[in-house]
């Protein structure tokens, strides 16, 4: 099972609709925004303020523009912490096999609590992993064994579930 279908199922089991998406190939800032679109389009197709958790697969690409630190995971997270979106959401962007660009960390996560203020400029640097850093958003696990590919999950909670947000998030059991 590769690791977007067992994302997929292990939020079915915690009780989001769920929707798995194919391989985001792109540039990080590409990929962010049809990650996005996508949220919009849920919210039209599912009224039922059912929580909705969006997974997708793939191996983004990063436009080096700076000499920060930080890998195509932690890329997207920031490029899609700075997105408008229509609703709010979570997002975990992670590798399979725990290592992210040169860093230590697999990936990172997006929650109400990651402050936006300067993140375009970490962004710009490619300096997403100190960003995440100081935010206490990384998501580290340490090397798995596994490389199936990376793997990008987007929540739209709903208030019945509301305390199972960052349980999705924060587990590496997902991946």
């Amino acid at each position: 099972m590769g690791g977007i279908q067992a994302a997929g199922e292990k939020a079915y089991e915690m009780g989001y609709r769920t929707k798995i998406y194919g391989q985001l190939e792109s540039d990080a800032v590409d990929a962010a925004e049809e990650m996005a679109s996508q949220i919009g389009e849920n919210l039209m197709t599912y009224s039922d303020n059912k929580p909705i958790c969006m997974v997708f697969g793939g191996e983004v690409t990063v436009n080096v523009r700076g000499e920060g630190k930080g890998g195509r995971c932690q890329q997207l997270a920031i490029e899609y912490l700075l997105i408008d979106k229509p609703a709010e959401t979570y997002a975990l962007c992670a590798s399979t096999d725990g290592m992210d660009g040169n860093t230590d960390a697999a990936g990172a996560y997006v929650d109400e609590l990651v402050d936006k203020d300067d993140a375009e400029v970490f962004a710009l640097n490619n300096n997403a992993y100190e960003f995440f850093a100081k935010n206490d958003a990384l998501m580290k696990t340490g090397l798995t064994g596994t490389n199936i590919n990376d793997v990008y999950i987007i929540l739209i909670p709903s208030s019945e579930l509301e305390g199972q947000l960052q349980a999705l998030a924060s587990k590496s059991s997902c991946i």
